[in-house]
């Protein structure tokens, strides 16, 4: 088994006999009521992980400490959302690695489940500079998206540059170009949102900026409370290329029922220039432990 799909099936409890799935890459548990999970630390292959919306979970289970990327999967013909209104959300499964707890209130130790998934995504993003592409003429890393949702208002100090208020557009103070090389393979970047001020539709897209779109939030008034968003931009992407001194983004959050664009409040940001001694062993273990 590849996939495993639970989403919205009322379960409150999770057998543990799912951590023996070893084949497992995507479990979507997303919308029901357990309070804990069963270790998923032998899930070598588990690059996706979706507990939004578990409205009672108070812990985040144990974690692989290195992921297998080689996906036995394969990647579907066509996403056009026109035949398949689905097709969008299983693009991005496909596409993304990742922890989301989004609308996760009851879980605790907020500081430690985000080092936990912080070291997890880091570790997938030290498996993708290994350069696994996908098996198609698309000729990109596979995940080419890594990302984590969790609830909270610090940006871990592991981001280094922090920043105050934003909007909906940060600015990197240094162009990727100067990164390019130098045994640099990423840019991280964090950021807290939380409720809009007012209902209304994102600004419209300024093209000459690069976007980014937080992944499957519905429509803004389901924000109640601050969350962080980290991502990973990898040295193969396009904004490496970018000529000017410096980098700005434009974030969107994403409606799942229309593909509808919303804006959401920025508060705060933080990134970091990701070189390949923050992603040694010993690194990852000790982010973890923090």
């Amino acid at each position: 088994m590849l996939e495993l799909h639970l989403n919205f099936c009322n379960l409150v409890e999770i057998p543990d006999a799912i951590g023996n799935l070893h084949f497992l890459e995507i479990l979507n548990l997303m919308g029901n009521n357990f309070s804990t999970l069963p270790s998923l630390k032998e899930l070598s292959k588990l690059q996706l992980l979706n507990l939004k919306d578990c409205r009672q979970l108070k812990y985040l289970p144990n974690l692989p400490s290195r992921t297998d990327l080689s996906s036995k999967r394969s990647l579907p013909e066509s996403f056009s959302s026109k035949k398949d209104p689905w097709a969008f959300e299983r693009f991005y499964d496909y596409m993304e690695a990742g922890l989301n707890t989004f609308g996760c209130p009851e879980l605790i130790e907020l500081e430690r489940c985000t080092s936990t998934a912080l070291s997890w995504t880091l570790q997938i993003l030290l498996q993708v500079h290994y350069q696994y592409i996908l098996p198609s003429l698309w000729n990109i890393p596979f995940p080419s998206i890594i990302s984590s949702i969790i609830g909270g208002s610090e940006i871990p100090s592991w981001f280094n540059n922090h920043r105050e208020g934003m909007g909906s557009i940060i600015t990197i103070d240094e162009s990727p170009l100067m990164h390019k090389g130098n045994n640099c393979i990423a840019l991280a970047c964090c950021v807290v949102f939380g409720p809009p001020a007012s209902r209304r539709k994102a600004p419209p897209i300024i093209h000459s900026l690069n976007h980014v779109s937080v992944p499957f939030l519905c429509a803004e008034d389901r924000i109640t409370e601050d969350h962080l968003w980290w991502f990973y931009v990898t040295s193969g992407s396009h904004i490496w290329s970018t000529k000017y001194e410096n980098l700005k983004l434009q974030f969107h959050i994403i409606r799942e029922s229309d593909i509808e664009s919303w804006s959401f409040h920025g508060k705060k940001y933080g990134y970091r220039w990701v070189y390949e001694k923050d992603l040694e062993e010993s690194n990852l273990t000790m982010i973890c432990s923090r």
